[in-house]
């Protein structure tokens, strides 16, 4: 007999290949993907673009758990901190940006 596609053709296993399971049943799910100091930075940089200093402030501090020896990040929470008006934490922040790169002018 004919099909639409033509004649009937045989299915052999080698011909039908298995789909790929990414997690069985009963398996726990994935633990999600954290975001990287980086990812975090920048999504600290656009709600300080935006205005959203509070929430710029807990971006940068999970970035800076990430990358502690990163001297833009505190520098990044300084500027944010300063528009809060948490004048103390700020200069701590400039304190610690300033000890890991001398030469960061931001801070």
């Amino acid at each position: 007999p004919k099909t639409a596609g033509g004649p009937r053709a045989t299915l052999s296993s080698a011909t039908i290949r298995p789909v790929e399971r990414t997690a069985s049943f009963g398996s726990p799910r994935a633990a999600p993907v954290e975001p990287t100091a980086d990812a975090l930075r920048d999504e600290g940089n656009r709600m300080h673009r935006l205005g959203k200093y509070k929430e710029a402030i807990a971006l940068y501090t999970k970035a800076i758990r990430k990358e502690p020896k990163s001297s833009t990040l505190y520098s990044n929470r300084a500027a944010a901190l300063l528009m809060c008006e948490l004048y103390e934490e700020c200069i701590k922040d400039c304190t610690v940006s300033l000890e890991l790169d001398g030469s960061n002018f931001k801070a």
